[in-house]
């Protein structure tokens, strides 16, 4: 059951197997030997070199025993108690799922992060440079920020894996920054989301964050 609970994520075609799918057949491979080896040169360890000595006296059981006896003697007493609480703790963590944040993969500590500025298909390329520089100077103006660096009619080379440059277009720039504290990054993106958007009313702007899964080098 283990196996096939992880064979979702060995098998899947998504980005999730890309980053993941090595678990699956580590988690594959172990399971199997260990069952293999449970079988087989365990029984046999035990009967070559566990001898049973016969005693005389009745052991007496351990206080984890007799509280484990002692509880499910009353579980099995009580089996409408017990199952009604088992469904409310299961309706409880299914709700609960809800305060869990979305990802598979957890954020980025890399302290970079990106925007990406899309104009109206068509518009020249000195107009993409005029407004990426004006952005570039916008940002500068933020605390934390150490270096910027744009990138015109297409993405910069790729760089790392979670990183998808962007095809060329001529109405396409983005802008890489560097800051000095990973833990800004959060509020100085959702700041530039907001102010960008408004400055630059006739451009696209997406303002994302490194991820350690899939990156956000795209237009959604």
């Amino acid at each position: 059951m283990g196996i096939f609970a992880f064979s979702a994520i060995g098998l899947s075609p998504s980005d999730m197997g890309e980053y993941a799918g090595s678990l699956f057949w580590v988690i594959l491979y172990s399971m199997f030997l260990s069952w293999l080896f449970a079988v087989t040169v365990t029984p046999l360890l035990c009967h070559d070199f566990l001898k049973v000595k016969v005693g005389n006296k009745r052991a007496e059981p351990s206080i984890l025993v007799s509280t484990y006896k002692s509880v499910l003697v009353w579980v099995l007493g009580h089996r409408i108690v017990s199952c009604a609480v088992i469904l409310v703790a299961l309706v409880a963590s299914i709700w609960g799922t809800q305060f869990v944040p979305p990802g598979f993969m957890p954020d980025s500590q890399r302290p970079q992060f990106v925007v990406d500025v899309y104009l109206p298909q068509g518009s020249d390329i000195q107009r993409t440079s005029s407004v990426v520089s004006e952005i570039e100077k916008d940002v500068k103006q933020k605390a934390g920020v150490t270096n910027v660096t744009s990138f015109i009619g297409g993405g910069g080379l790729r760089f790392m894996l979670t990183y998808s440059p962007e095809a060329r277009n001529p109405s396409y720039g983005q802008l890489l920054i560097d800051i000095d504290d990973y833990t800004k990054i959060t509020s100085i993106v959702e700041e530039l989301q907001t102010e960008l958007s408004f400055k630059y009313a006739d451009a696209s702007i997406k303002v994302w964050k490194f991820m350690l899964g899939r990156g956000g080098g795209k237009k959604n």
